[in-house]
């Protein structure tokens, strides 16, 4: 019963408004909170050193930054279904971030960005026994919400082969959970209820960089350990009192990336990233939107190519002017459905366009993604395309200039 009452919600055409079928499990569906050129290598780039952009994968590399800037992205994407007559265009802003430098040796910056995002909206038809006959009813529910974060923190370069940096973290969100049952199916709402679940908590992250004499290759590692987490829940019914559980505690999980990028001939350079992340057994069973479900530790792996401009910016031709990218990634989600494990793989493909004399750039990527889970067997894979701005605008400030 359970299994087929997941079927009837989850392929009914009645309500879909969502950016995928995943999305009111755990806390969401994963927001990335990386720049633009990471994501068209793969979702990689923890051992990228950039000295325009923020990496805000890792804050070792928060130092030797050429320019003070703003930086700012947008994502926009299309999923499809292959067998439900279903698919969602869904554009957001994802972000921004400030950096400065402070000296050669060190760097700040602070910027807020989506970690989660939910966004679930279902509806189905059915029938109960009353008396002695049967009554219709119709059941939406919908699921709104998601977890951001605003950070802050600063890197320092001990000397020419290693870096280390430290980033605070503060998140905040809320989800509000939505259901309302129409007897007979006139139209009319007969009974309501809505829950909302508020979180906030903090995380601290470590990171370190070593780089070999030749410069050629980096290698990196970052730390993210979560401090302290809370959530509380409020519940309004469209009868009797309301009622209001105050903040529990909310063991938010962990997480732990290598990386590595070494420098090719004819200007190339080929970065790899993995990730663990610790999840608590238990972390879903009180927060939850439509049902419960368990939770696992999940991973992720990439790999990338970016081809770097010529060495002098200015060239002429354009084509040489460029970042050129390509890549792939594959990750687990840190939930299961029915014992499944939810899984995504993608490639990407992305470009930078340096402007405005080297001190600014436009990235651009695009990504194709499958996600497999409980739907593959009963409804299909999702299908995703999306493509990602991110505009990087700086100039050189606080830098003292040499007067001759």
């Amino acid at each position: 019963m359970r299994k087929l009452l997941t079927l009837l919600i989850l392929s009914s055409t009645l309500a879909f408004a969502q950016n995928s079928f995943y999305s009111s499990y755990g806390f969401g569906i994963e927001s990335l909170p990386l720049p633009v050129r990471m994501i068209g290598m793969g979702n990689t780039g923890n051992a990228v050193e950039d000295s325009l952009s923020l990496n805000t994968l890792n804050p070792a590399f928060w130092n030797g930054f050429l320019t003070t800037s703003l930086q700012g992205q947008v994502e926009s994407s299309f999923l499809n279904v292959p067998d439900v007559p279903f698919n969602n265009m869904l554009s957001r802003f994802m972000g921004f971030s400030f950096k400065l430098p402070i000296s050669k040796k060190i760097g700040v910056a602070f910027g807020v960005m989506p970690t989660t995002r939910v966004h679930a909206e279902n509806a189905f038809v059915d029938s109960t026994a009353f008396s002695d006959s049967f009554v219709k009813y119709k059941y939406s529910v919908e699921a709104l919400g998601g977890i951001s974060e605003f950070f802050i923190g600063g890197g320092y370069r001990i000397n020419p082969q290693w870096r280390i940096g430290i980033k605070m973290q503060l998140y905040f969100g809320n989800y509000v959970n939505k259901g309302s049952t129409d007897i007979n199916n006139n139209g009319t709402v007969d009974s309501y209820y809505k829950r909302r679940m508020d979180v906030n908590g903090s995380q601290i992250g470590l990171g370190f960089a070593w780089v070999d004499k030749s410069g050629k290759i980096c290698l990196s590692g970052y730390v993210n350990q979560s401090i302290k987490f809370k959530y509380n829940t409020e519940y309004d019914y469209f009868y009797g009192p309301d009622s209001t559980v105050g903040f529990k505690s909310l063991n938010y999980p962990s997480s732990y990336r290598i990386g590595i990028s070494k420098k090719l001939p004819k200007n190339l350079a080929f970065n790899a990233d993995f990730r663990f992340t610790k999840v608590s057994p238990s972390l879903f069973s009180n927060f939850y939107q439509f049902e419960k479900t368990s939770s696992n530790n999940s991973y992720f792996i990439g790999v990338g190519l970016e081809k770097l401009p010529a060495n002098n910016i200015r060239e002429n031709k354009f084509l040489k002017r460029l970042f050129i990218r390509i890549g792939a990634y594959y990750k687990t989600e840190p939930f299961y459905y029915l014992q499944t494990v939810v899984e995504e793989s993608g490639a990407s493909f992305g470009i930078g366009v340096p402007f405005h004399k080297g001190f600014n750039r436009l990235d651009m990527a695009l990504v194709a993604s499958k996600r497999d889970g409980f739907l593959s067997e009963k409804i299909g894979s999702e299908k995703v395309i999306s493509l990602h701005i991110g505009v990087t605008t700086g100039e050189i400030w606080f830098r003292k200039l040499k007067r001759h």
